[in-house]
């Protein structure tokens, strides 16, 4: 069994897997998850992001009871059980499956920096430099994220939590009554088709072994997802109390839900500084998967070259954005409406099996005992 000392570039700390569950989870949910919500599920929509939450939850405290139970990593529990091929092809498979998760954001968050931050809509090629660094931040090692989600946290709580406060006394929450009155099929169908942005539980299949736990670990980030959870949930309460049933034709919430603050008038859109400000953690939490897929191909090929899987899997994502820069809405719909499967396969069904690795067996270090 190889070292893990604290200086592997792809160990991070339990506090800042905190952040990454409390910060960057919410971050790209609010640009464009609200409007597709309030579209299927109407004033239901907090019961159809909490549906997927739970579903999330539940995946998410399994694997970090694993995590409690050995500090092998996915890769090592796989190989043991099933051989070296089998953990390679499957992480080949989590490679692919990161790549695939990040196009609708990467997509999305690209029309959204070209919608509101830019006076006439620039050409694409302004999105480029993202991908320089993306490149950079994947060929760091996933040590390099946990970094970035230390700064992400100070930078949330100055930026967020001031947007909400412009936002609510703008806000009707009775709008959101009578509740649970939606179909039930509607929420349903609300909840599969978020299901895109809702994946977080994929992260710790590759942090699984790569993280230092220490004491009270269950309970600090089963806390920090639960934050994280209900950041969004409150942000669609306010969301929906300000635009009610033409909330659905409102993309870009982050953008919209300040809009109304009286100081404004005064001051003019100084919502616009803390909106800066949050796109900051919402590009960290936007190369995140893009790091994940670059760390699983070079554990699929068994080579030890951070920088060209970076590359190539940056390479594939700016590829898909040309040629999908005037179709994001067929992407989109492709993606949330027939390719939702993807998600509930690899972010709930892989992460809610994991833990029948440690069935019968005792821990030991650098592992579960066979």
């Amino acid at each position: 069994m190889k070292d893990k000392s604290a200086n592997d570039k792809n160990r991070i700390t339990a506090r800042q897997l905190c952040f990454m569950l409390a910060f960057f989870l919410p971050a790209n949910k609010l640009i464009l998850l609200p409007s597709v919500l309030a579209r299927d599920a109407g004033n239901d929509l907090l019961l159809s992001a909490l549906l997927v939450f739970l579903l999330q939850g539940a995946a998410v405290f399994a694997l970090l009871w694993l995590m409690t139970k050995t500090d092998a990593t996915l890769f090592e529990l796989i190989e043991r059980k099933f051989g070296a091929w089998a953990a390679r092809i499957f992480y080949f498979l989590l490679a692919v499956y990161f790549a695939f998760s990040a196009v609708l954001p990467v997509t999305e968050h690209r029309l959204y920096i070209q919608n509101t931050m830019y006076d006439t809509l620039p050409t694409i090629l302004i999105f480029v430099p993202f991908f320089f660094f993306s490149t950079y931040a994947a060929a760091k090692g996933l040590q390099c994220a946990g970094r970035a989600a230390d700064v992400g946290m100070p930078l949330f709580l100055i930026s967020l939590p001031v947007l909400l406060f412009m936002a609510i006394a703008s806000a009707d929450f009775t709008e959101l009554l009578p509740f649970g009155f939606t179909p039930f099929p509607d929420v349903l169908h609300g909840s599969a088709h978020i299901l895109s942005w809702c994946s977080d539980a994929a992260w710790l299949l590759i942090f699984l072994g790569n993280v230092r736990v220490e004491r009270h670990f269950l309970a600090k980030t089963a806390s920090s997802y639960a934050f994280g959870a209900l950041v969004v949930l409150f942000f669609l309460a306010v969301f929906y109390g300000i635009f009610s049933t033409v909330a659905m034709n409102e993309a870009f919430a982050i953008v919209k839900i300040a809009r109304y603050y009286n100081a404004l008038k005064t001051l003019g859109r100084i919502d616009y500084l803390f909106i800066y400000i949050f796109s900051l953690v919402q590009l960290f939490a936007l190369v995140l998967p893009v790091q994940l897929s670059a760390h699983a191909l070079g554990k699929a090929f068994n080579a030890d070259m951070p920088p060209l899987f970076s590359v190539i899997v940056n390479a594939a994502l700016l590829l898909v954005v040309l040629l999908s820069a005037k179709a994001f809405p067929s992407l989109e719909r492709a993606v949330n409406e027939y390719l939702f499967p993807v998600f509930l396969v690899f972010a709930d069904l892989l992460p809610l099996l994991c833990p029948l690795f440690a069935l019968g067996q005792k821990k030991q270090k650098g592992g579960i005992k066979p």
